[in-house]
């Protein structure tokens, strides 16, 4: 089963929303950081969609199933 495509605003919206808030920006990459799961995450900014490896990365990250992970998305 495929996600799909993820805006990469929406992506943020849903990481922030489970606990993760942007530690710095350096050039063309984002890093967002979860002190209480303590995971680091690096996102490319400046594009449209989401890379399909970090859909995954997030999705392993937080310890969700594809159809855990799709549900939540959706309020997003």
């Amino acid at each position: 089963m495929s996600i799909g495509t993820i805006k990469q605003s929406r992506l943020i919206k849903f990481i922030e929303a489970n606990g993760f808030y942007k530690r710095r920006q350096s050039g063309s990459h984002a890093t967002y950081r979860n002190d209480v799961l303590n995971i680091t995450i690096v996102i490319p900014v400046g594009r449209k969609d989401t890379l399909d490896y970090l859909i995954t990365d997030v999705r392993k990250a937080l310890g969700l199933s594809k159809d855990e992970f799709e549900r939540s998305i959706k309020n997003f």
